[in-house]
């Protein structure tokens, strides 16, 4: 892949997060027309999955990884991952005491040494049937299994042979159905797979007609499990990433700080931000003005915390090779 299509999936990944973090926003607004404007922000997360399931695969494939660096693997994205991660709870817990200091403030701060927290640190919070902090962090959650899978599966996936690919991908289709808990992985399947057909189109372990043929089943079979988002959103991300050859520089922003933002944007930009400046605006119109507002202050914020905590994380992570040397 050359990189103008590395140069799209980092421009996508901005939008998604973008219209994730719009979407919260406007779920703020009293209005039930804008709120429900803001539920296409909903759209983010299959845009996110079906990204994973392309750029993941093809990250692999192109460091000839092999099955025998399935913990150097696990070691990687935990490194470019968590460190963000597990300070954004921190931020959350400082935020929740912050809030005390306002005039406006209901109840108690989080407690910060207790089940739930541990739970977080190993992302089991929802088969715990508990709560996130953050709400957005149950698809941290479904990524992280989606990892532990496809480090264990990804040798199938370069068997570069029709009798081998189909069977993988029907069973991968099917799962979704008979597995219906969605506190797991297996249930978005359907939303992964736009991303991993996508990968051996690319990579031409597939040819175009198949690669037609079987997305056509999954969009069928995406609208079927979830409704038309699902391949509305496959559509969107296959389109997107077959179809814009240029990189653009505000969407290239956007990309580079758009797991950044997907963490904090809730607890900075919504419970911190909006609703503590919601108690000095009456109408709906300043609402909507305080949102405009907000937005360019919690991408900055966003910038910041990509700078000084995601990109280290990054840098930590490419230090691991999956080479005999390292």
């Amino acid at each position: 892949m050359e990189n103008k299509n590395i140069h799209s999936v980092t421009m996508l990944r901005g939008i998604a997060s973008l219209a994730v973090c719009l979407g919260h926003f406007l779920g703020t607004l009293h209005s039930e027309k804008i709120i429900q404007i803001g539920k296409f922000g909903g759209y983010g997360v299959p845009i996110f999955f079906a990204i994973t399931g392309f750029i993941i695969p093809y990250s692999l494939y192109q460091k000839k990884y092999q099955i025998k660096s399935y913990f150097k693997f696990l070691v990687k994205r935990i490194t470019r991952l968590d460190p963000p991660y597990l300070l954004s709870i921190i931020g959350i817990f400082l935020l929740s005491y912050v809030a005390q200091l306002s005039p406006f403030s209901e109840g108690n701060p989080i407690e910060i040494f207790t089940e739930k927290t541990m739970l977080h640190l190993f992302y089991l919070v929802e088969i715990a049937n508990q709560d996130w902090l953050n709400p957005v962090f149950w698809t941290l959650a479904i990524e992280f299994q989606f990892y532990l899978l496809i480090g264990l599966l990804f040798p199938l996936l370069t068997i570069k042979k029709t009798v081998a690919q189909v069977p993988f991908f029907l069973a991968f289709c099917i799962i979704p159905f008979v597995l219906n808990d969605d506190r797991f992985v297996t249930d978005y399947f359907i939303m992964f797979l736009p991303g991993v057909l996508l990968f051996w189109f690319f990579t031409k372990q597939m040819g175009r007609n198949l690669f037609i043929g079987l997305m056509t089943i999954l969009l069928v079979l995406g609208y079927l499990k979830a409704g038309m988002e699902t391949p509305i959103c496959a559509v969107i991300s296959i389109g997107f990433i077959l179809l814009v050859k240029k990189p653009i520089k505000p969407l290239i922003f956007l990309g580079t700080i758009s797991y950044s933002l997907y963490l904090i944007h809730t607890p900075f930009g919504t419970d911190g931000l909006i609703n503590f400046l919601q108690n000095y605006v009456v109408t709906e119109t300043g609402r909507m003005a305080l949102l405009f507002l907000c937005l360019p202050i919690t991408l900055f914020a966003a910038w910041v915390f990509y700078r000084l905590i995601e990109k280290p994380s990054m840098k930590w992570s490419k230090k691991i090779s999956y080479s005999e040397s390292s």
